[in-house]
């Protein structure tokens, strides 16, 4: 799960660009979230330029957690948070196929 959680300190209201940059990634998952909404036809997804600039994020982020020579592959998923309901199925907006090279979005 990526939600961009921040610790405050007084100097931040000054100069905050780690959070700056986490707010700005969530955006664009939102961003995402909504331009999918807004295709009529879901194959086209992997055309957005919101969709391949997640794709970089999720592989820039995977590759702070994990040593690069260790990932074979990655998916990642678009969920809705969720609230109330107790079906997980129905929070999901998109599921990226397997990507099997980590370059190939620099």
């Amino acid at each position: 799960m990526f939600i961009p959680r921040a610790t405050f300190k007084f100097a931040d209201l000054f100069h905050n660009p780690e959070n700056n940059l986490r707010m700005t990634e969530q955006t664009l998952i939102d961003h995402l979230s909504l331009d999918i909404q807004a295709l009529a036809n879901p194959e086209d997804v992997k055309s957005l330029v919101s969709y391949l600039l997640v794709e970089k994020l999720a592989c820039q982020f995977i590759l702070r957690q994990i040593k690069g020579d260790q990932i074979k592959a990655y998916q990642f998923e678009l969920r809705m948070l969720p609230g109330l309901q107790t079906d997980q199925a129905d929070s999901t907006i998109l599921v990226s196929p397997i990507i099997n090279e980590m370059s190939h979005v620099s």
